[in-house]
């Protein structure tokens, strides 16, 4: 007779034999693919990288599950010595419930790369494109809105001086696009420069042997935040929302009422912040 208890002072033989079991795999693909081309015949350092990157997860579970007839015993006997018991939990039956889920992820990637030195003044430079898609492929629901993917566009770049290595100056920029906002907010352009100062590469300081690198920099840009708590978030939705009376006082006929369920805005944009960092290492 399975003994009596719940949560973490449950029974473990029952735990282990009487409670059901379950079945679960999971399937995974991770692919990447990288070209790169060199372009030396148009100048000395220019190259072209391509990447293509595609995941895909699937996860399925199957509960059997069951709960056995369970009885706690009273602290006295009746009045023939037996035991008492008191029943404190009925049989379920064995029963089944299954879960499912997944994800697709789609990441293409395209650059230009240009690096090159010249008699100590090195010079680099980089465009990149970025589209990023994803989507879950089961169970999702009635909400169209489950069904369309995720998708990020970006369009970012770099280009840097180093003068022998000591003295470093960076400019960088993202234009990102969002699907929360509506067309003609949705991309937000966010620069940054920076500058440094390798004290390590100076005369002085090589004569230390235990000190490989000391480096001052300073950087000051913007950021952008989309993430506000819900997709295409300038979108209004309507839904039920309770019921209305219509027709005669006394004997009133009851519709069900249409209301927003959310409330957008089109003014929406990106949410900017200014980041500055001085750094020592």
């Amino acid at each position: 007779m399975p003994a009596y208890g719940t949560g973490a002072q449950t029974n473990p033989w029952v735990l282990s034999t009487q409670t059901g079991y379950r079945e679960w795999w999971q399937n995974s693909i991770a692919t990447n693919v990288n070209l790169e081309q060199r372009l030396d015949f148009i100048t000395k350092g220019l190259r072209l990288v391509g990447r293509v990157a595609f995941d895909a997860d699937s996860r399925n579970e199957i509960f059997r599950r069951k709960w056995p007839e369970q009885f706690n015993v009273e602290r006295r006997r009746d009045r023939n010595g037996n035991l008492i018991f008191i029943r404190k939990s009925t049989e379920a039956l064995l029963f089944q419930e299954s879960a499912a889920s997944g994800t697709r992820v789609l990441e293409l990637n395209g650059e230009i790369v240009y690096n090159r030195n010249f008699s100590g003044h090195n010079v680099d430079a980089l465009v990149r494109t970025f589209r990023r898609e994803s989507r879950s492929s089961v169970d999702v629901g009635g909400d169209i809105v489950n069904g369309i993917p995720n998708r990020n566009l970006s369009i970012s770049g770099h280009t840097g001086y180093a003068f022998k290595n000591k003295y470093l100056a960076a400019f960088d920029f993202g234009y990102t696009g969002s699907e929360n906002f509506k067309v003609g907010n949705q991309f937000g352009f966010f620069p940054a420069v920076s500058a440094g100062w390798v004290l390590s590469e100076e005369n002085l300081f090589k004569k230390i042997a235990w000190l490989d690198l000391l480096k001052i920099r300073y950087s000051h840009g913007w950021v952008g935040n989309d993430n506000l708590g819900r997709r295409f978030a300038y979108l209004s939705s309507i839904g039920a929302n309770g019921s209305f009376n219509f027709g005669d006082l006394i004997n009133p006929n009851t519709f069900p009422a249409l209301g927003y369920t959310q409330v957008g805005s089109d003014q929406l944009t990106w949410e900017t912040g200014v980041k500055k960092i001085w750094a020592l290492r």
